[in-house]
């Protein structure tokens, strides 16, 4: 229900796009932690890793790649160069005439 609503929000909607946008792509991935190869320090090894396993997370949080793609967008023929041309236009024309 709310997905249709959204839907129709959406084909309502006149809004232009963005000027500036940033996407990023998610992935996850989990694990126990802490894992049996890392050592924590307590007195009692046992106790602090059911611990630590229960209230404690442990995130990496990193780039999937070192780059990034920049896309811009610029009107190809701006409303001065328009009126710059029909100038030019009527000077030619009335330059002829006279």
């Amino acid at each position: 229900l709310t997905e249709s609503i959204q839907m129709v929000k959406r084909k309502s909607c006149r809004c232009t796009h963005p000027c500036k946008q940033d996407v990023y792509t998610t992935t996850y991935s989990a694990a126990k932690w802490p894992s049996r190869s890392s050592r924590m320090e307590c007195e009692d090894d046992k106790d602090c890793n059911a611990y630590y396993s229960e209230h404690a997370a442990m995130l990496e949080i990193y780039y999937e790649q070192m780059s990034f793609e920049v896309l811009r967008e610029s009107e190809s023929y701006s409303i001065v160069n328009l009126v710059s041309d029909i100038g030019g236009q009527a000077g030619l024309w009335l330059g002829e005439i006279i």
